[in-house]
């Protein structure tokens, strides 16, 4: 992956596994292939250390903040990439869905 574009504003979002509720965070970053988030913690219990996240597991970014043009909140199929103390980056299932590029589209700069 090339280097992370930082984000315009952070996005808060929730990464589900198995349709139940993992992670939280904030997207803040895109890369080529996928998105960074930021300050993630567990849904449940505290964060003591690195994330310990299984690398390629499949789920779902949730945004919280963020809506498709319908008002429909925007769910990205996404895979669990790799962590660094409580940033994780996830790599899109999908990267020419019409999800992928209306996130994309809302959270980076369009020139």
């Amino acid at each position: 992956m090339s280097e992370a574009e930082q984000l315009e504003k952070n996005q808060p979002a929730e990464i589900h596994v198995d349709g139940i509720p993992q992670y939280t965070g904030e997207v803040s970053a895109a890369l080529d292939q996928g998105l960074i988030l930021t300050d993630t913690r567990p849904m449940r219990g505290k964060l003591s250390g690195a994330l310990n996240i299984h690398p390629g597991t499949k789920g779902d970014l949730v945004f919280l903040e963020m809506f498709d043009d319908d008002g429909s909140q925007l769910i990205l199929p996404i895979a669990l990439e790799g962590s660094e103390g409580s940033d994780l980056t996830v790599s899109f299932r999908d990267r020419v869905s019409v999800v992928t590029g209306t996130v994309l589209k809302k959270t980076t700069f369009q020139s």
